[in-house]
């Protein structure tokens, strides 16, 4: 066997970039899958839309968080910009003749204004996360709800359905 041509060397990044692959994998149709599977009780086209809910519902959390972490790094980029600067004209502010104690008097309100500034934009930054995360986990908690509402219909129907099965098979029976 050809060492260039082994499994161990073989590209599998490759696959993703085929529309067909990704196509399959990316956006399945399940309810092909499951097409013409029926089980008493069990409606398969219900629990299809229940997961496709699920699934519109995490994408939608995904989405939030990313624009959530999107604003964060545009963010941190303009605090870095205005740092940079900051740390130039420090830096030609430095550079002037001055006495030694009125530089020592700088550098400690630079160093303090610094520190108060690093606070304020770790308390925002944090800010925009925990709020991003909050919208992503409400959009998670509500449809974790509505899930459970939606079991608990579909189970009241299907226990209703099995019970007025019965009891017409029960009298079909007795007529006999």
């Amino acid at each position: 066997m050809d060492s260039s041509q082994s499994f161990l060397n073989t590209d599998f990044s490759k696959a993703f970039l085929n529309p067909e692959f990704s196509k399959a994998f990316l956006n399945p149709d399940f309810s092909k899958a499951f097409a013409g599977f029926s089980m008493p009780g069990f409606d398969v086209e219900a629990i299809l839309a229940y997961q496709r809910r699920n699934i519109e519902a995490l994408t939608q959390a995904a989405q939030l968080a990313s624009e959530s972490f999107q604003s964060v790094v545009n963010r941190q980029m303009e605090i870095a910009r205005e740092a940079l600067d900051e740390a130039s004209a420090l830096a030609r502010e430095l550079m002037q003749p001055a006495a030694p104690e009125a530089r020592v008097a700088k550098n400690a309100e630079v160093v303090k204004q610094a520190f108060e500034k690093g606070l304020a934009h770790a308390r925002e930054l944090t800010g925009t996360l925990a709020k991003g995360h909050a919208e992503a986990f409400d959009v998670i908690t509500k449809r974790v709800s509505e899930g459970l509402d939606e079991i608990k219909t579909t189970s009241k129907s299907v226990v209703a359905k099995g019970f007025n099965e019965t009891k017409a098979a029960a009298k079909s029976r007795v007529a006999a």
